[in-house]
């Protein structure tokens, strides 16, 4: 079952994330050092909650690489509605 939301009802309704894109490969960075995933959409894809970090992860794991092959892209994202998980009945 889900809810609607509105804006007001929900304390915190705007969320913004960054990832890691790799413009060579064409992929997102899914964790650890080296793992990337080649996706069209961010499935997979290793989310920060601030843009700093972001940028650190990407000084690490650009050593071979030049840095310029690295994007960070920032997401914002708004609560629509609330999903409520089903009882499980036993």
């Amino acid at each position: 079952m889900s809810i609607r939301l509105k804006p007001e009802s929900v304390s915190y309704p705007y969320f913004i994330f960054f990832v890691i894109y790799n413009k060579n490969t064409r992929t997102w960075h899914s964790g650890g050092m080296k793992k990337f995933v080649s996706s069209r959409h961010i499935a997979g894809a290793k989310t920060y909650q601030s843009y700093d970090y972001a940028e650190k992860v990407v000084k690490n794991i650009c050593e071979e690489q030049d840095i310029n092959n690295f994007a960070i892209i920032r997401y914002t994202a708004r609560a629509t509605e609330a999903i409520t998980p089903k009882e499980e009945s036993f």
